[in-house]
């Protein structure tokens, strides 16, 4: 597989995510291990969906063994 941004980034140009609210994954935040944000990629599109990049970055970096799998997707 080879990472798929690239051609989309030529053919559409640059990604603009748009990223709103912070928020923490536990009541406790002083011993709070993950924080996260909304995000969206402004004018979304079934090509330009920003869920199908991270897990195509996802895929790019596991098959370069620089990250373990992940049950998460």
């Amino acid at each position: 597989m080879t990472i798929k941004i690239m051609p989309l980034i030529e053919k559409h140009g640059p990604i603009t995510i748009h990223v709103s609210g912070v928020e923490c994954m536990t009541d406790d935040h002083k011993k709070a291990n993950v924080i996260y944000a909304n995000a969206k990629i402004v004018e979304e599109s079934e090509e330009w969906n920003l869920q199908k990049i991270v897990n195509d970055l996802s895929d790019f970096f596991y098959e370069k063994d620089i990250k373990k799998a992940s049950n998460c997707t």
